[in-house]
Formats: C-alpha cells, sequence, structure tokens
C-alpha cells in the first residue's frame, strides 16, 4: 500500500502566519494546477451556457410557452433555483478539493464531487453560517431605520449614527463569520454532526481572530487582483479554497497540541 501524501511538500504546523497562509496554498494549487483549472472551467462553462440558455430557448415576448411546452413562470423559477443551487455546489466541491490538495493528497478530478448527501448537508451548515453571520447587519439595519424615522437630530449626527452603526455591524459579522464559516469544512473533513460542526469551529477559533481577519482582507485583495487577469480568474477559487483549508488545519492542528 503506497503513501498518497508528500509530507516535505505539504508542512501543516500549529503557528498561524500571513506569509505560510498565502505561500503555500498558491504554491500547492500550482503543484496541481491541471487539476484547479479543470475543475474551474466546468463551473465557468456549465454557468456560460445555463446563463444563455433563456435567449436561445425562450420565444419572444407575448408567448407564454417555450417550445418544450414549458410555461414561462415555471422556467424561470427553475433558471433561478439553479442559478443559485448550483454554485453552492461548485463551493463545495472546491472545498473538498483543497483539502485533499493541503493534506498532500494525489488528488484529481473525481475530489472535486462529493456524495448528495454530504452536499446537502454541507450546504446547510454553510448557509447556516451565514445566516448567523447576518444578524447583526439585520439588527443594525432595522435599528438604523427606526433611528431615522423616529429620532429628529441634525444630518451630521444622522450620519455619525450610521457609519458607526455599519461599521459595529461588519466587526460582528466578522467576528460570527470567523467563528462559524469554518465549520462546513469540518463536516467534509472529519463528517462531525450539524452541532458538532459548529461547536468545533468555535473551539478552534478561540484564539488567532485577529490573525485571521488580517488573512481574509489580505486574501479579498490578492484574489480581487488575480480576478483581473485570465489565467488568475481561473485559479481564484481553487486558492481560496485551499487556503481556507489550510487556515483550519493549522488551527486544528494548534488546538491539538
Amino acid at each position: 500500500m503506497t503513501d498518497n501524501t508528500n509530507d516535505k511538500k505539504h508542512i501543516i504546523d500549529g503557528e498561524l502566519t500571513l506569509g505560510n497562509s498565502i505561500k503555500r496554498p498558491f504554491s500547492w494549487v500550482i503543484d496541481n494546477i491541471g487539476v484547479s483549472i479543470g475543475t474551474s472551467i466546468l463551473p465557468c462553462l456549465l454557468i456560460f451556457v445555463w446563463v444563455i440558455l433563456p435567449i436561445a430557448l425562450l420565444p419572444e415576448e407575448g408567448s407564454q410557452h417555450d417550445p418544450f411546452g414549458v410555461e414561462r413562470d415555471v422556467f424561470w423559477a427553475v433558471w433561478v433555483s439553479v442559478i443559485v443551487v448550483v454554485p453552492l455546489l461548485f463551493y463545495i466541491g472546491f472545498a473538498n478539493l483543497g483539502l485533499n490538495i493541503v493534506q498532500g493528497k494525489k488528488v484529481a478530478f473525481s475530489d472535486f464531487f462529493v456524495s448528495m448527501g454530504a452536499y446537502i448537508k454541507s450546504i446547510s451548515i454553510l448557509l447556516c453560517g451565514y445566516i448567523v453571520s447576518l444578524i447583526p447587519v439585520a439588527i443594525m439595519a432595522v435599528l438604523l431605520i427606526l433611528f431615522s424615522g423616529y429620532v429628529d437630530t441634525v444630518e451630521a449626527i444622522k450620519v455619525f449614527v450610521y457609519v458607526v452603526g455599519i461599521a459595529l455591524a461588519v466587526i460582528a459579522t466578522t467576528y460570527l463569520w470567523i467563528r462559524t464559516g469554518f465549520a462546513f469544512l469540518i463536516y467534509l473533513d472529519k463528517k462531525t454532526s450539524f452541532i458538532e460542526s459548529f461547536t468545533k469551529n468555535w473551539k478552534l477559533t478561540e484564539h488567532n481572530k485577529l490573525k485571521i481577519t488580517g488573512i481574509i482582507l489580505i486574501y479579498g485583495l490578492i484574489l480581487n487582483a488575480l480576478s483581473s487577469t485570465f489565467f488568475g480568474w481561473l485559479i481564484v477559487y481553487p486558492i481560496q479554497m485551499t487556503a481556507t483549508a489550510y487556515v483550519y488545519k493549522v488551527l486544528e492542528q494548534s488546538n491539538n497540541n
């Protein structure tokens, strides 16, 4: 039985640093550039085809049926549902691929896919994390609307309250996303339960919250820069998810030490 890991190239130490969080995932994606680009091209092609599908299939305005007898409203409902759901499936695929890359496994195109049960559970965990993270935004939006409608004060004070309120909402949302955003990765990696995925995430991110925030911000800038070039655009998601998986595995090892 052969070992499909490469410990010399895939070093995961217990200290989370910005340099390693950028350098190592990027170099590992380049080492697996064929699979990385291949898995990026597939969703791009599928989404492109699906986006232009209405142009190809739907008749001109005034007709209630397309050539296949499907009502226009039904067609658009299905179209929007696919646009929402399919990118989530791709996101999970890139996450699973990133986990395998970080762990030094010999990755293949098949690593982009997981079982239907894993898709459903990981997407549920991911969406739950998003919802929890956005609670501060929703609360602050309601408070600012009430403030604007019921508090009569000078414009400068209103602007100040809005700026402070939005800043607090962003800080709280970032904090909650750090404390919940790795949960779906934990499930993919460990096959933990729904609740256990979040409790493990909360425990792993007990420390290093500022470091994680810094890494997220720097990666946001790097990925935006990469997206401006054709080649960079093709490897944005593999790098993003490999970096996310790397941060998770470093936090896990640090927690175990």
